[in-house]
């Protein structure tokens, strides 16, 4: 479902855009991870 987003999204950017979408659909891939960890980690103590 977010690569058909993102791809959408990508399509009608200019190449520096791209760029930085791409920057930014990692780093919150990676904020959004770190966030399930912990809070999992929580739930469990």
């Amino acid at each position: 479902m977010k690569d058909v987003v993102e791809n959408e999204v990508v399509k009608e950017l200019n190449f520096v855009e791209k760029i930085i979408v791409k920057v930014f659909t990692k780093t919150f891939n990676k904020v959004y991870n770190i966030t399930r960890i912990n809070t999992i980690n929580k739930i469990i103590k």
